[in-house]
């Protein structure tokens, strides 16, 4: 199967730095100066009435949460599903219907590349026209620091009951959106690969399989993922940014060798995917590494240009090295194995680290080296 080329590949940790957001009936407006840096502007909602038009078999007593306006923009595959995990995190603790506009959907504005149901079945999520103002009165639901758990937004959330529509307006990263009341459960029903997907990503594995590996071999296989294109930037380094270096990518697969070694009969494989495989095979040269340890051990690259099948792949993993970013976390996440994490981001001392929590972001059992 083949994807065509998208621009929501390994989704940037994208960051955004504001004071306080409200919890009012006002809409926000983003416009990004640069990837590093936001502008927020802040304009009143036109005068709503409420709903006259719910969608097909809903009453005039169902409430709903969305995304605010100002999460319509071009942020990538990684960032759009923590905030549909902020979406399923609100719905779960308010009883609420999370709904999408169509128009998102499809590709809407201009520009646009779509949704995560370009990958991903999703299948309780609600399409309508448009949310604002058809489904509102609405309020937007925000968080008080983008790169931590807002702890009060869930008291927030149930304080506006009488609202129709919950807009979340944030970056919502961290693990404890993604856990939800119910240990992530409920997402992960919501996150099924389209078949499409699925089948291209066994038939990648199928194709890839060491020929001397066959049902009598066990095995298992490590995803790896490299964030490099867009932080080579130096801006993006100087605010805080790494790259992991081919130490922390020795370490790690030497952490599972030795792991999966300890039982002679495993063989590993390691799947590597990258915004940037060229860059990878020169300045990393991953496969070198397990140079030496013969047949047991094998590697290979996933070329593809498409971030869903990359991820896809990733999650079909026993097991993830991830580099740095919301993309590599949510391979961790969905592949639901060991995930091992580099220690050394955000750099120490920077803007980024200043305003990143460490515990908010990497769930507890996930691996630093």
């Amino acid at each position: 199967m083949v994807f065509a080329n998208t621009a929501l590949y390994c989704n940037g940790f994208t960051f955004t730095i504001c004071a306080l957001f409200v919890f009012t009936y006002v809409a926000v407006r983003t416009k990004r100066s640069s990837d590093n840096e936001t502008v927020v502007e802040r304009e009143l909602l036109p005068s709503i009435r409420p709903t006259s038009s719910l969608p097909h078999g809903y009453g005039p007593q169902t409430k709903f949460v969305s995304l605010c306006p100002a999460n319509f923009d071009s942020r990538r595959l990684g960032n759009q599903l923590f905030n549909f995990a902020a979406m399923m995190y609100v719905a779960r603790v308010t009883g609420r219907r999370v709904v999408m506009p169509r128009r998102y959907i499809h590709g809407e504005p201009a520009g646009h590349s779509g949704w995560i149901d370009r990958w991903f079945d999703v299948p309780d999520i609600e399409l309508v026209e448009d949310v604002v103002p058809r489904l509102c009165p609405c309020r937007n639901v925000t968080e008080r620091r983008p790169l931590a758990f807002d702890r009060s937004l869930r008291r927030e959330a149930l304080q506006s009951d009488h609202i129709t529509t919950l807009l979340t307006c944030g970056w919502f990263q961290s693990w404890k959106y993604a856990a939800g009341v119910d240990g992530g459960r409920s997402l992960r029903l919501q996150l099924r690969w389209r078949p499409e997907v699925a089948v291209a990503v066994r038939r990648f594995l199928a194709d890839h399989r060491p020929l001397a590996w066959n049902s009598t071999v066990h095995y298992v296989r490590i995803g790896i993922h490299v964030r490099s294109g867009d932080l080579l930037d130096s801006r993006k380094l100087a605010f805080g940014y790494t790259i992991p270096s081919r130490r922390y990518f020795r370490r790690a697969i030497a952490f599972f060798l030795w792991r999966y070694g300890k039982t002679a009969a495993t063989n590993v494989q390691f799947v590597v995917t990258s915004d940037n495989v060229d860059w990878v095979r020169t300045h990393l040269r991953l496969d070198q590494i397990i140079a030496g340890y013969g047949r047991s051990v094998n590697f290979v690259y996933s070329t593809s240009a498409d971030a869903g099948f990359d991820l896809a792949l990733l999650s079909a993993c026993d097991d993830v090295i991830m580099s740095t970013g919301t993309y590599g976390w949510w391979a961790g996440w969905l592949a639901a194995g060991t995930t091992v994490y580099h220690r050394g981001w955000p750099r120490r001392g920077s803007a980024l680290h200043a305003a990143f929590s460490r515990t908010d972001f990497f769930p507890p059992r996930w691996i630093a080296l």
